[in-house]
């Protein structure tokens, strides 16, 4: 196994989810979401699948459907804003910038010092992806951003559960103070998993790491209550999107309380 993901410890490791979630789909005719870079990326990181990786499919279509669905965000927000500044917060090894490049938008990869040295071996750099070796919680990369002209689009995948509600307040309005105007899409679990761990996946538990999900919300409005310049958009449930795949599953849907309950969701909001 690549030893760039031994390094990897505790929130850092769980890139591993989402970028198996994104390969295994890539697999599939009928792939919801096509990511032939994520299979590559495994191969040199020396993963192998096995049978205990289709246990958690509920898993992998619940992240595949919310990466599609913040990709065609992103090239909403690129038809208005064709030479737009996408942040990707906690980016791990995602390779959106690839799935969604017009030519011309400016991209900012932001994650722990420890990620970005693996993403700098895997990724090549360019005059519009560019990667910032930070922690999302020091607000100094904010400073390496250059100030848009018109709003940026800050995008929070994977991320803010497992960061406490003061802190993901605070990223809020640091972003809110310094890109006013700018749009931010953030993904969230169900309430029910909140206090969970992360280490049920079987790729993590086979590891031994167990992060835990510390923050989520029932209602999205509540983000309005944080800041009086905060706007609430829209949401999508992922329940809601391709709901042949989701099996059994399905019978949650057909009830609101119980697709609240079980659903993740992706929101969209305004920063001022």
């Amino acid at each position: 196994m690549d030893q760039g993901i031994e390094n990897l410890k505790g929130v850092a490791r769980t890139l591993v989810v989402p970028l198996q979630a994104r390969a295994m789909e890539a697999r599939r005719p009928d792939a919801i979401i096509r990511d032939e870079l994520a299979q590559q990326l495994l191969d040199r990181l020396g993963f192998e699948f096995d049978d205990k990786f289709n246990r958690a499919w509920f898993m992998h279509l619940a992240i595949s459907i919310r990466t599609r669905l913040i990709d065609d965000a992103c090239l909403v927000f690129l038809k208005d804003h064709p030479e737009g500044l996408i942040v990707n917060l906690g980016c791990g090894l995602d390779a959106r910038f690839s799935r969604i490049d017009n030519g011309r938008v400016r991209f900012y990869e932001i994650d722990l010092p420890e990620v970005i040295e693996l993403r700098k071996r895997l990724f090549s750099e360019n005059g519009r992806d560019q990667m910032v070796s930070r922690s999302v919680l020091d607000f100094s990369w904010a400073d390496d951003l250059p100030r848009p002209t018109e709003p940026a689009l800050f995008i929070a995948e994977g991320l803010l559960y497992y960061l406490e509600e003061k802190q993901n307040r605070d990223l809020l309005d640091m972003l809110v103070n310094n890109f006013p105007g700018s749009e931010m899409i953030i993904d969230m679990f169900p309430p029910i998993l909140i206090g969970r761990s992360a280490g049920h996946h079987p790729s993590l538990k086979a590891e031994g790491f167990h992060p835990q999900f510390k923050w989520g919300l029932k209602n999205s409005l509540e983000l309005e209550s944080w800041n009086p310049k905060i706007k609430f958009v829209q949401e999508w449930r992922t329940m809601d999107f391709y709901k042949k795949r989701w099996k059994w599953m399905r019978f949650f849907a057909l009830f609101p309380a119980l697709k609240k309950l079980m659903s993740s969701r992706i929101v969209r909001i305004k920063l001022g």
